[in-house]
């Protein structure tokens, strides 16, 4: 008698779920694949399938990978440190961004993320230590409950006046934040260069294109707290 191996017509197997799932993912980096030049990071691969992997040709801008920092996964450190891609073209909002991350100099206004030019612009800034800010240049909204001095999970959304800040799966601001599409994505400074740059441990960073449903973020909620373990 032979052993057969496999499964029956009826039987099922589970896939994990991934940001790859989302169809309009533009942009998706962990903090596990990237290339390295003299052990610092000059790429980071992205995993969405676009082809937009962030880069920095300057190695005194590039940060460090770190290994079991949260829940055991690893991280960027960011010093000084930011990483730029220019997309194929323009992204209209709604744009919703998906970041882990820690940062101890929010009191010195540190830029998180933005776009890559002006009037392209979702700049993620700090306002305080406990403040977190959206804004397109010109308007804006911010938390001032959002202490992200530990291990955060941020979910960003901009999309006109209904912009918001979500952290670890708590809605914390709901506004304006202005109508800019962006063309690029600039992690770890502004859209010119011209701030403080974060102190930043960061794991994990995408960007979602078009309107993201409820069943949708409840997934990309699940899928960074299994990992992340930051709520």
């Amino acid at each position: 008698m032979g052993l057969r191996l496999g499964v029956g017509l009826g039987a099922s197997r589970s896939v994990a779920w991934s940001p790859a799932q989302l169809s309009g993912l533009n942009l998706w980096v962990r903090a596990d694949v990237y290339s390295l030049a003299s052990g610092k990071i000059d790429t980071w691969t992205d995993l969405s399938g676009k082809g937009n992997s962030p880069t920095q040709a300057t190695a005194g801008n590039r940060a460090t990978p770190v290994a079991a920092q949260v829940n055991w996964q690893p991280i960027l450190r960011f010093s000084g440190s930011y990483y730029r891609v220019t997309f194929a073209g323009a992204l209209s909002q709604p744009n919703t961004f998906f970041c882990v991350l820690k940062c101890s100099n929010m009191a010195s206004v540190p830029s998180l993320w933005d776009g890559v030019a002006a009037g392209h612009r979702a700049l993620v800034y700090g306002g305080g230590a406990t403040t977190v800010n959206l804004t397109n240049g010109t308007v804006q909204i911010g938390s001032a409950a959002i202490d992200i001095s530990t291990f955060t999970t941020l979910i960003v959304t901009h999309n006109g006046a209904s912009s918001n800040i979500e952290a670890n799966g708590t809605s914390k601001v709901t506004g304006d934040a202005g109508s800019n599409d962006i063309t690029g994505i600039t992690i770890g400074e502004d859209a010119l260069v011209s701030t403080t740059p974060p102190n930043a441990d960061v794991a994990e960073f995408g960007v979602i294109n078009g309107a993201v449903s409820g069943a949708q973020l409840a997934s990309l909620r699940g899928y960074l707290r299994a990992r992340y373990a930051t709520w």
